[in-house]
């Protein structure tokens, strides 16, 4: 349990990167989440035009605005937005609802490979790396990777069946930067 005189900056910071326009709800539902895992504070970054949808939805964690394609996914721009959510936090949740926009997924793997805290990469987090997981292998911060089949398919370039096959092995081989099949 907690100390009786704990205040919520001694439990734990989360920043968190994700959303994009109809993809509102994999950003609320990650970031609901680190607060109900019992983070003490959390900060999610957006797009600026979702920043008043997800400000309602989220009413015990911190929104951010942060700029924006015209696609309403995160641009560019918003890496120095981004760092300063990594200076906050004790980890980043980076990746749920996204997209797959060719400019967010530079901006992710920008983060990735600058990031000085523990992260934690999901969805389109993971699809940034698409075909270049030796990329992801390169980062140089500690990380726990989410894939599902198909992501991790994307990510290794093995087949769906041949990871269904023996998901184990195709775990270990991910987990250690070994993407070849």
């Amino acid at each position: 349990g907690r100390k009786q005189d704990f205040h919520k900056g001694d439990c734990g910071r989360v920043a968190i990167v994700a959303g994009s326009v109809g993809m509102t709800g994999a950003a609320s539902l990650t970031a609901s989440a680190s607060m109900r895992s019992g983070a003490g504070m959390a900060i999610l970054g957006a797009p600026e035009s979702l920043v008043d949808v997800l400000s309602v939805k989220l009413t015990e964690v911190m929104v951010r605005s942060l700029p924006e394609t015209s696609e309403q996914s995160l641009s560019l721009d918003a890496e120095p937005g981004v760092l300063s959510l990594l200076e906050w936090g004790d980890v980043l949740a980076i990746g749920p609802g996204l997209s797959r926009q060719p400019e967010t997924r530079e901006l992710v793997r920008r983060i990735v490979a600058q990031s000085p805290c523990p992260l934690v990469i999901d969805a389109d987090g993971l699809n940034a790396y698409s075909g270049q997981g030796k990329l992801l292998a390169q980062r140089t911060c500690e990380a726990v990777i989410t894939p599902h089949v198909a992501e991790l398919s994307r990510l290794t370039g093995c087949k769906g069946e041949e990871i269904l096959s023996d998901r184990i092995v195709a775990a270990r081989h991910a987990a250690h930067g070994d993407f070849a099949c």
